[in-house]
């Protein structure tokens, strides 16, 4: 980071990640109320790591800033919402472009979409049985909130910040059970120790769903691993993975029950008017930031060299 405090990260700040959650958790616990089993589960994921990250903040006396996770880690959101914005658009759009490229430019065998399948990926069914007609309505709408935002969002929260911030603490705490508790921790180490925690946390989640077999879950652990160095050492914020998990998750979604049943069934329904709505405040946003965008995006690309 540089010196004047003109073109610090965090000089400003932006609510667009936090707006998401709340929309996220507060239907998925719409569901949970419901007795939707994929509602119970993003709610406690959500308001287990949560909780553990807070409870954390009591055992540390610096608790203000968390000063003892900044030296070793950034906090991943980015200060400006135009920037937000952006990098959220850009990751919406890598899934989609690199699922034609594969699949109708080079008729590749390769799903891109598998590296990162939703929590509740083949088991999608039995989560959402429980669904009451005549209290939800139009299940495919639900399917999709469930698949590419609750998941995409939730999941972003809980594998590429949560579980680096408790693999953070947790690697410090090992290290001074080592060496003391004054020795200071280099930096790799400790993130080092955070990546691997995260992947674990990725891994164990999904292992109780049986969305990956044998080498899948290799690659997803590796994906995993990409993005959160992406996120921790190059400046990659986490609008991005948010949206590259949404696109993803919708496009997995697409190749399970099929493209007509998305569009007619899904986005012509309540989620399809919110998700509509969104992103043209999303794209709106940019368009008439551009300049301010393009200014703070070489100021990012200046910190991250």
């Amino acid at each position: 980071m540089g010196k004047n405090t003109t073109s610090r990260w965090d000089a400003d700040y932006n609510l667009s990640f936090y707006v998401l959650l709340v929309v996220a958790v507060l239907l998925s616990a719409f569901l949970m109320v419901q007795g939707v089993q994929a509602g119970t589960v993003y709610t406690v994921m959500f308001a287990a790591f949560t909780g553990l990250i807070y409870v954390g903040t009591l055992f540390i006396k610096d608790d203000a800033n968390l000063k003892i996770v900044t030296d070793y880690i950034r906090f991943p959101v980015s200060p400006n919402l135009g920037v937000a914005n952006f990098f959220y658009l850009i990751g919406f759009g890598i899934p989609i472009i690199l699922k034609l490229i594969f699949n109708t430019l080079l008729g590749s065998s390769f799903n891109i979409v598998q590296l990162s399948v939703p929590v509740f990926g083949v088991n999608i069914n039995t989560a959402l049985q429980s669904f009451s007609a005549a209290e939800i309505g139009g299940s495919v709408a639900w399917r999709i909130f469930v698949t590419m935002f609750a998941a995409g969002t939730i999941e972003t929260f809980v594998y590429n910040f949560a579980a680096m911030v408790m693999g953070v603490l947790i690697a410090v705490l090992l290290i001074q059970q080592r060496r003391g508790q004054k020795a200071k921790a280099k930096k790799w180490h400790v993130i080092g120790i955070a990546l691997v925690f995260s992947v674990l946390i990725f891994v164990g989640s999904h292992v109780l769903n049986g969305n990956y077999e044998g080498l899948a879950f290799l690659y997803a652990g590796i994906f995993l691993l990409v993005s959160n160095l992406s996120i921790y050492r190059m400046g990659v914020f986490i609008m991005f993975w948010v949206g590259y998990h949404q696109s993803n998750n919708l496009l997995w979604l697409i190749d399970t029950i099929g493209l007509t049943t998305v569009l007619g069934e899904g986005f012509v329904s309540w989620f399809g008017v919110f998700f509509v709505i969104y992103f043209s405040l999303v794209i709106w946003n940019i368009v008439i930031n551009w300049d301010t965008i393009r200014e703070q995006l070489a100021k990012w690309q200046l910190n991250n060299r």
